[in-house]
């Protein structure tokens, strides 16, 4: 894996050396998409959290996944707050699917997907919140991979998931009869 970023596995951990730590660990669950279109993600989401791991709860973002800069609060956020709240009264660690998926860079949009990674301020911001709950944030997918490598996993995840493979929809052959 590529390690670009300054800071992401200080407060991030992939499942698999937490696991390691705690074999019977039980997460909380945060599954978050940016517009209410996205909603049938979250239930893709849902699933991979409850095939990788024990999860106590899960809660359910629809939003942008970054704070704004003029606030100096997370109140723009409410369910990572739940979800946070929920993780410490029951001593879990959070858990998401990616580093994106916890927090954005502001204002990122994904045709700038190259520009996109939150700054080493936004993760220290994370890192202060998660901290001061004394709660761990936890990554399905490897917390080092880039943007752009999490949605190609994404993209083919899902892809797997709906039973997609790409490309042109199959035409019927000559005789009239739908290719196999």
């Amino acid at each position: 894996y590529r390690t670009y970023v300054v800071g992401v596995p200080h407060y991030f951990q992939h499942i698999d050396d937490r696991l390691k730590e705690n074999q019977n660990a039980h997460f909380t669950a945060l599954a978050r998409v940016s517009w209410v279109d996205q909603r049938s993600n979250l239930e893709l989401q849902s699933k991979l959290f409850h095939n990788t791991a024990k999860i106590d709860k899960e809660f359910f973002e629809v939003g942008p996944g970054w704070r704004y800069p003029d606030t100096s609060d997370w109140f723009d956020r409410p369910q990572l707050l739940k979800a946070l709240e929920h993780a410490k009264d029951h001593n879990l660690d959070l858990l998401f699917q990616s580093v994106d998926r916890a927090i954005r860079k502001y204002g990122y949009h994904p045709s700038r997907i190259d520009e996109g990674q939150p700054s080493q301020h936004e993760f220290d911001e994370m890192g202060k919140l998660a901290a001061g709950y004394g709660v761990k944030l936890v990554t399905i997918w490897h917390p080092d991979l880039t943007l752009r490598e999490v949605q190609s996993l994404r993209s083919a995840w899902v892809m797997k998931c709906r039973c997609v493979t790409g490309g042109r929809p199959r035409k019927a052959n000559r005789r009239g009869r739908p290719c196999k």
